[in-house]
């Protein structure tokens, strides 16, 4: 009898598992399974569950989304990313440019509202040497592609805040003008060419070989008559530069205080002397002696040049000084294209090509702008570079101009 009722125990809860236990309150509510997608039908938006499908869902107590990724404020920017604009050669033909309201054909006018004065190929002459040469004359322009004067100058320089002009006339009279490298003062001197710029003094020698000075804001300070030098000397002052030092001088060669400083080794009619001799243009008394003034020391050295700079990136650069914001950059040259990049300090690449270096007397950077080469060029000299001037920061082009030939 006991053995029946247990058998009969157990078979009751045989059929209870088999039909099912009551539902438990605590378990989630039961989903419709949903059918795999083959591989020949691609699930579909409905096949797809959303959160919006189970809105009944809600984040169990104590557990939180992750924040969303959001740009750390304290990253630093990598100095060695390109720069979002690398200025590049002008592809264009059109010329761009417009007269400013102080133009003059005959010559640069004083204005304060230039801001900066740019050089620009205005015009293109053929001289008849051992060769037909193609010479540039240059005309003057505003960083907004404004022309100040057309091109009349055969020769100019940018150095310490001044800018120095040479033209001739029709009959072959030197004029050189001295100004502010923006043109907010200007003078002209006939038959006057360039000595030197020492220290914001910048020094013309007329024609007789006297020596004259002005200062940065246009004044004349001193004068040294040419008789000024004669126990000593029997030659003009020269330029100093490479291609004269052989010569042996007389040179400008450095500022102490109100003492200019000059040397040679041609004097008292020898030349080529062992030697030199060193003489000293006291700008107060107006003097000149080949004795230094109490206090003064007897030589200056030569500046130096600039030298090339090791960049990041294993780039080797030169430095170039923008005259008028004073930011400086650093050029470099790929010998086997022999174009010339144009550096930022940290090695970014900021103008592929720069113009060529034949043309300046000054940094080929000026006012924010750089010289790219121009989709001009010359049927009586073909390959010979034009430069348009464009923004490093833009990288637009906002000076072009088509120059005059003989054939205009």
């Amino acid at each position: 009898m006991k053995l029946q009722k247990l058998l009969a125990v157990l078979l009751a809860l045989l059929l209870l598992a088999a039909c099912g236990g009551p539902a438990d309150p605590t378990a989630p509510p039961a989903t419709p399974a949903q059918t795999p997608a083959t591989a020949d039908e691609p699930p579909t938006p409905a096949d797809t569950p959303t959160q919006t499908e189970h809105p009944e869902a809600t984040e169990a107590p104590g557990e939180t989304e992750p924040p969303a990724e959001t740009e750390d404020p304290t990253e630093t920017v990598d100095p060695f990313a390109p720069p979002e604009v690398v200025v590049q050669a002008s592809e264009g033909t059109e010329e761009i440019w417009t007269y400013s309201d102080h133009y003059n054909p005959s010559g640069l006018q004083a204005s304060d509202s230039y801001g900066a004065l740019l050089p620009y190929v205005g015009r293109v002459l053929q001289e008849q040497g051992y060769a037909i040469l193609s010479v540039p004359l240059y005309g003057l322009c505003t960083p907004k592609g404004e022309v100040v004067t057309d091109g009349i100058y055969r020769d100019f320089r940018y150095s310490e805040g001044f800018l120095l002009l040479e033209r001739q006339d029709e009959d072959g009279t030197l004029y050189t003008t001295l100004a502010a490298q923006d043109g907010s003062w200007v003078t002209e001197e006939q038959t006057y060419t360039y000595a030197g710029i020492q220290h914001d003094v910048a020094i013309l020698q007329d024609g007789d070989g006297g020596l004259h000075c002005w200062n940065g804001r246009g004044e004349k300070i001193a004068d040294f008559p040419a008789d000024a030098f004669d126990p000593w000397l029997t030659d003009i002052f020269q330029e100093m530069g490479w291609a004269v030092l052989s010569a042996g001088g007389p040179f400008i060669l450095g500022r102490v205080d109100d003492v200019v400083y000059a040397f040679t080794y041609n004097y008292n009619g020898q030349w080529g002397q062992e030697e030199p001799l060193w003489l000293y243009l006291d700008l107060g008394t107006q003097t000149v002696s080949d004795v230094p003034p109490a206090g003064m020391p007897e030589t200056v050295e030569q500046a130096s040049g600039g030298s090339s700079v090791d960049l990041p990136g294993g780039i080797s650069g030169y430095p170039e000084t923008d005259p008028f914001t004073g930011v400086t950059y650093y050029d470099s040259t790929n010998w086997d294209t022999m174009e010339i990049a144009l550096y930022d300090e940290n090695g970014t690449l900021l103008v592929e090509n720069l113009a060529s270096w034949s043309y300046f007397n000054s940094s080929r950077v000026m006012a924010g702008l750089a010289t790219v080469p121009s989709a001009y060029t010359l049927e009586t000299h073909p390959g010979w570079d034009l430069f348009d001037w464009a923004s490093i920061d833009t990288g637009e082009t906002v000076f072009r101009y088509r120059p005059k030939t003989p054939a205009d």
